[in-house]
């Protein structure tokens, strides 16, 4: 099975979280029926959504001194077939996303200040919709 990691990296005020907010309702919207599972704060992503029999793992934080390491654990061990995480370009964030390069097929997605943040969550929406089938 083909597992897909979608990492948006960028500098930190770029938009990288927004862009992920952006992206869980836009999913949370076109799956009404996925089950999703919070595992963070209300305010936060950190969630797993369960569409058929595909996961999909989906975290905001990527800060240094994050929780992103171990949401990254927990979404391998319940069997993502997709992440979706913020990170920074390099640091302890980013060497958590290469831990994971021989399970998972990592997509580096750099984040710009001038991108649209909803453009930027459909265009990472539809590389998921190919990860998902694949």
């Amino acid at each position: 099975m083909t597992r897909t990691l979608v990492a948006l990296w960028g500098v930190a005020n770029v938009g990288k979280s927004s862009t992920i907010r952006a992206l869980y309702k836009l999913l949370k919207s076109k799956y009404r029926n996925a089950k999703i599972r919070n595992l963070g704060r209300e305010s936060d992503v950190c969630a797993i959504f369960t569409i058929g029999k595909t996961k999909i793992g989906i975290e905001h934080h990527g800060d240094p001194d994050s929780r992103l390491e171990e949401s990254l654990k927990k979404f391998v061990k319940e069997k993502c077939k997709v992440i979706i995480c913020a990170t920074r370009s390099r640091g302890r964030t980013a060497d958590a996303v290469y831990e994971l390069d021989q399970d998972y097929d990592v997509i580096w997605l750099e984040k710009h200040r001038t991108q649209d943040n909803e453009d930027l969550a459909r265009l990472i929406f539809l590389a998921t919709q190919g990860a998902m089938k694949g």
